[in-house]
């Protein structure tokens, strides 16, 4: 979340012997306003600043008895916001989106309806006129008997292909509409910090250097970048389609080329504040959830014909539930023990069940490499064909989700406890 500026102040005045004027404080703490030690982050903070002198009278700042009464009063405060019941992120989250939607984004998802309403419109027309002119056409060749249905046929072909060609400029230009208004402003509400780009990516370079996967790529995608930082934490992540294509020849030498996935979906990258001597490699463990013990037989079978690639060989752990979800392969056998601590082993089984996906994992370099699989095209406009971009907001709140989903890793995997030092 974004820190926000917290500022108190407060008015005494006596009228005494002595006139204490006005008095204000102003503090600097920026706690998460989600985080459920919030309060007291700011309770400290705005404490520290009395007791430093801070809380100012416009008599000598020195006063004993003034700082004493300010900080009475700053107790008071706190206390009484203490006594608040405390907000979980998903709420307050789940809040802000509902501020949204009902302040700025009404107009701008209207905006963006008449926008698709006239995209729709006009496609529709001018497909209607071109095939009426093409029928109308063709009925006059066939009344004078007049030739050219081959010249007739390759006039509709170019026809449509220039017609698909201008609505698609029109639809993407919509798109990326929505991707700037709608999209930016979750990205936005998430963290200040995090920047958008709809047309960036993960590169591909990067996303082999992860070493998750060891398939060769013939056609790399990557779109929807979110970048900055969280907290200590630069962080990346985007779309990732990587495929690879396999060639047949059938019986009468016609050749058909087929395209598999290798990984579609959110491909996340992190610095995590340490340089890594070897390469900790954690795969989702197909085989042992499936087959129990045989699976941990085949799975070492596995690593044997491993020893030489770049993932490493096979690292057996303490913790029987990370095991039974993961396996995990290292260049370094001491140095993955030593990155797969208790509370991080326990972090990444809390994290896969909350995606509910066969996540993949990896350390090399100076980064940490998420691969989140998903099937579902992320961050696209209701279709200018079917739908409403006049969206509820709970498919606001499933965008937004979408966006929280990887940017919380950090959080998540407590990426911002600063353990080591970069070497």
């Amino acid at each position: 979340m974004t820190p926000q500026g917290i500022q108190i102040q407060y008015r005494i005045q006596f009228n005494g012997r002595r006139r204490v004027g006005l008095t204000s404080l102003q503090c600097t703490a920026t706690p998460d306003p989600a985080d459920r030690n919030a309060g007291w982050v700011v309770a400290t903070s705005v404490i520290q600043a009395a007791i430093a002198g801070h809380f100012t009278p416009r008599s000598d700042r020195s006063q004993p008895i003034e700082r004493f009464l300010g900080i009475l009063v700053i107790i008071s405060i706190i206390g009484n916001g203490l006594m608040q019941p405390r907000q979980s992120r998903t709420q307050f989250f789940a809040q802000s989106v509902g501020r949204l939607y009902r302040g700025e984004l009404q107009t701008v998802l209207n905006q963006l309806e008449t926008q698709r309403l006239a995209i729709r419109q006009r496609g529709l027309i001018a497909a209607v006129c071109i095939g009426g002119a093409f029928i109308l056409l063709f009925l006059l060749m066939s009344l004078i008997r007049l030739g050219g249905g081959m010249v007739l046929g390759i006039l509709a072909i170019l026809s449509a292909i220039a017609w698909y060609a201008w609505l698609a400029g029109l639809i993407n230009q919509y798109r990326n509409d929505f991707k700037q208004q709608v999209i930016q402003r979750l990205v936005k509400l998430y963290d200040e910090n995090l920047s958008y780009n709809p047309t960036g990516g993960i590169s591909q370079q990067e996303f082999c250097n992860s070493l998750i996967y060891q398939h060769s790529i013939d056609r790399y995608s990557n779109e929807d970048l979110i970048y900055g930082l969280l907290g200590k934490t630069a962080v990346r992540f985007s779309e990732v389609h990587a495929e690879y294509k396999t060639t047949t020849t059938d019986s009468k030498g016609n050749c058909h080329t087929q395209w598999h996935t290798i990984f579609k979906g959110i491909f996340f990258v992190a610095d995590f504040n340490k340089y890594f001597k070897g390469r900790t490699i954690i795969q989702p463990d197909h085989l042992e959830s499936a087959w129990g013990g045989l699976g941990c037989w085949l799975q070492s079978l596995k690593a044997k014909a491993q020893v030489s690639s770049d993932q490493g060989q096979l690292v057996k752990l303490e913790d029987p539930n990370f095991e039974r979800l993961f396996a995990v392969y290292s260049t370094d056998q001491v140095e993955a023990r030593y990155i797969l601590s208790t509370s991080l082993m326990q972090r990444l089984i809390e994290f896969h069940d909350r995606v509910g996906k066969p996540v993949a994992i990896s350390f090399v370099d100076s980064k940490v490499h998420i691969a989140i699989p998903n099937n579902k095209n992320l961050f696209e406009p209701p279709s200018i064909w079917f739908g409403s971009a006049l969206m509820t907001q709970q498919e606001v709140q499933t965008y937004f989700d979408d966006i929280k989903l990887a940017a919380a890793i950090v959080e998540d995997l407590n990426l911002n406890l600063r353990i080591w030092t970069r070497k």
